[in-house]
């Protein structure tokens, strides 16, 4: 849904939102209209696509640690208060099944976004932080704390690998709150996994995999050499 947009106050988009101009200085937002763009073209030549946009995705299996790192920060204890935006989430289920249904019965040229639940940033960090049987985010960022944010990111990020960037900033302060209703008119689509299950699952995946930092690394035991040959 990062080529929908978002508000810089709690509101729902729909698929029928003009990507906004002031959209160009981040990247992400950048990069998924252009790729947009692309498409639209494509149609208006003939080509039959049908657009699929999802919102935070939920669920196990994220190898590339797209959420992964605030499960991370959150289980570390290092987040303990929320930026005064919010995001839409959905589990990852759900989406495959979306993606399904839009590929069955979405319309040439149409966009479908596929969204479970519209949350605040302090409603979703404590929700995960619960999983993980972490305290709940109790406590909100001031709104003029967010150039004072941008600035310290900007400097981690030239410094060294923060994972807070001006752009992840820009995010945090505003909403990404969307509608699926047309997906659930069109494709018959209905986000049947609860939020909680999908965050339950990914703190299983997470864990099982040492992505979390809150457990002893798994050790690799390889036996050495003496070990493994035979009696002299």
């Amino acid at each position: 849904t990062a080529a929908v947009g978002l508000t810089d106050d709690p509101g729902i988009l729909a698929e029928t939102e003009p990507f906004q101009g002031r959209f160009r200085r981040i990247p992400y937002m950048w990069m998924k209209h252009l790729a947009e763009v692309e498409v639209a073209g494509a149609v208006a030549s003939g080509l039959d696509v049908v657009t699929v946009n999802p919102s935070t995705l939920l669920g196990e299996g994220d190898a590339h640690g797209n959420a992964g790192g605030l499960f991370r920060q959150l289980s570390l204890g290092r987040i303990r208060t929320a930026p005064p935006g919010g995001n839409s989430v959905v589990s990852l289920d759900d989406a495959v099944t979306g993606h399904l249904l839009a590929l069955e019965r979405g319309r040439s040229g149409r966009r479908y976004i596929l969204s479970a639940e519209n949350l605040t940033n302090q409603q979703l960090l404590s929700r995960i932080s619960r999983v993980l049987g972490r305290n709940e985010i109790r406590h909100v960022l001031p709104r003029w704390t967010e150039p004072i944010l941008r600035l310290a990111a900007a400097v981690g990020s030239r410094v060294g690998r923060s994972p807070l960037t001006p752009a992840v900033v820009f995010f945090s302060y505003r909403h990404r709150g969307v509608s699926s209703e047309r997906a659930c008119e069109e494709l018959g689509w209905t986000p049947e996994v609860a939020i909680e299950e999908a965050l339950a699952g990914a703190v299983r995946w997470y864990r099982a995999h040492d992505l979390l930092g809150d457990a002893p690394a798994a050790v690799h035991r390889r036996q050495n050499v003496a070990e493994a040959l035979p009696a002299q």
